[in-house]
């Protein structure tokens, strides 16, 4: 059984604040480095997707375990302006990320200058942008030129995946990431065997210092209006050493201290609502006595596919679910109240799950 199903890399230049934030969502406590880190150290942890739907459900059945869906953060060393060697061992890392989580320093520290110069957000969304763009441009290089020369030697090769890649690199030409390309269905299949980074959803995150910590919502507005997002993108704006010391204080005090910095909601929350929003993930739940259980599965997916998620053998004997929305049983109160008022009711396998479906499968192997 699969614990771990999001995946997201934690990037950006060198002395952005990454590392802060990474310990602030994580509960992880790694040290931080002042100097330049070498490419091949990488910090892993996981972070619990919080859901008050589950807590409540949690509170009705009593089950002898609450399992809540997790996403795993991959820390990895900044990167360097003109340094494409590093950079490109350093983004090797991020091929089997689903979401890329670019942290963006706006904040001043007279004691760690910026590597780059002056404090520039748009430049350096741009510059890291491009970083991605040159490592995915190099990659078609050389796919394109080994295929073409396979193709003159009159070895067989695939002529759409010659054409798809010439077209790709058209599209990298213009200085547009490969997520603004519009892939078929078809183009996706041949796209499998390869790791273009370009191409994944991006959080961009503006880490602003702790005295502009009381005006977030004015600066991610201000921000937004100069910044056009893309499809697959987005922006959000923090404070990660802020959020690290709210990360340190027991949980009965953090809403309190959130509350009276005007911050709606911690990073980790934040951080994992825009990477489900991006991805198209939802969640549905899996009750009883022994185990209340969240599980992550793509918007779209069918019950059947859904039933895969938790075992194979579901997806493979699936006979039948029974499903309820989460609104639904909470007005009702109980499963038992639920069927009698007709709110409980069985689905096939082609039902396409909701966000919050309450499920329960009938299969057979």
């Amino acid at each position: 059984m699969e614990a771990i199903y999001v995946k997201a890399c934690l990037t950006g230049f060198e002395k952005t604040g990454k590392t802060t934030l990474f310990n602030a969502i994580t509960g992880l406590n790694i040290t931080i480095n002042l100097g330049q880190t070498p490419e091949n150290i990488i910090h892993e942890g996981v972070a619990i997707v919080e859901d008050p739907r589950i807590n409540i459900l949690s509170q009705i059945f009593k089950p002898r375990k609450t399992t809540y869906a997790t996403i795993k953060y991959i820390d990895l060393p900044g990167i360097s302006k003109n340094d494409q060697q590093r950079n490109q061992k350093i983004f090797e890392n991020i091929k089997d990320a689903e979401v890329l989580i670019h942290i963006v320093r706006a904040f001043e520290d007279v004691s760690t200058p910026h590597p780059i110069g002056e404090i520039n957000v748009e430049r350096d969304i741009k510059l890291f942008e491009s970083e991605l763009l040159l490592y995915d441009y190099i990659l078609l290089e050389k796919r394109i030129e080994r295929i073409t020369n396979n193709l003159k030697r009159g070895l067989k090769e695939n002529q759409k995946e010659l054409q798809l890649f010439e077209k790709m690199k058209e599209h990298l030409d213009e200085e547009k990431p490969l997520r603004e390309f519009n892939f078929s269905n078809e183009d996706f299949r041949i796209l499998l065997p390869y790791k273009f980074i370009s191409v994944k959803p991006i959080i961009h995150v503006i880490n602003y210092g702790e005295s502009l910590a009381n005006n977030y919502k004015v600066i991610n507005d201000n921000l937004l209006s100069l910044y056009n997002k893309p499809a697959k993108s987005s922006i959000i704006s923090l404070c990660a050493t802020l959020e690290k010391e709210i990360s340190e204080l027991p949980i009965e005090e953090r809403n309190e201290f959130l509350k009276e910095l005007n911050i709606q909601e911690s990073a980790s929350n934040l951080l994992i609502r825009e990477s489900y929003n991006l991805l198209g993930f939802i969640s549905f739940f899996t009750v009883g006595e022994d185990e209340v259980r969240a599980w992550t599965i793509k918007r779209g997916m069918t019950a059947k596919e859904a039933g895969g998620r938790i075992h194979s053998d579901i997806e493979k004997g699936f006979i039948r679910a029974e499903v309820i929305s989460y609104k639904d049983f909470v007005e009702a109160g109980s499963l038992k109240a639920a069927k009698d008022k007709g709110t409980l009711r069985l689905e096939g396998k082609t039902y396409i799950v909701e966000d919050g479906d309450i499920m329960n499968f009938r299969f057979n192997v």
